[in-house]
């Protein structure tokens, strides 16, 4: 069954020193039934990464930011936001 549009969630963080939590936090999530969409899981060479980012962001339910010191000092992140 496809996952609710409730259950659709964007994870946000900084490749610098949140990549391991985000994956971890991608996983679990992933076996409780969530759809949480991760950038290295789910961008496609090719793409313009910025509009697609922003376009899941936009059509999802949840943003989850991981806050760490890289997010504060990644220009990527502090756009999402």
């Amino acid at each position: 069954m496809p996952p609710s549009e409730q259950s659709r969630i964007f994870i946000s963080y900084a490749h610098k020193d949140g990549a391991d939590l985000a994956q971890r936090l991608q996983q679990s999530l992933r076996e409780q039934g969530f759809d949480a969409w991760l950038d290295t899981q789910r961008l496609c060479g090719g793409v313009v990464w910025s509009a697609e980012i922003e376009r899941e962001i936009k059509t999802r339910q949840v943003v989850i930011a991981l806050m760490s010191p890289g997010s504060y000092t990644s220009e990527t992140c502090c756009r999402a936001w």
